[in-house]
């Protein structure tokens, strides 16, 4: 099956695909990081900044924030 965006042409073959393309470049939704001005358009990728660039930094990723322990 695929997943037709309304707003573009892209084309997804997961609903969950679909969602996380809408929220990215249609909404604008980010995550920001809280040790520095970066801001990732998944919390996946936010976790993979942070223990890429603050390493020794443990992060506690929930859907709408972030708290960061050390």
């Amino acid at each position: 099956m695929r997943y037709s965006c309304l707003e573009c042409q892209y084309v997804a073959t997961t609903a969950g695909s679909l969602k996380r393309h809408i929220e990215s470049k249609h909404i604008g939704l980010r995550y920001p990081c809280c040790h520095c001005e970066y801001a990732a358009t998944t919390v996946r990728n936010l976790t993979i900044h942070i223990g890429n660039k603050h390493q020794g930094i443990r992060a506690a990723l929930c859907w709408n924030t972030h708290i960061a322990e050390q």
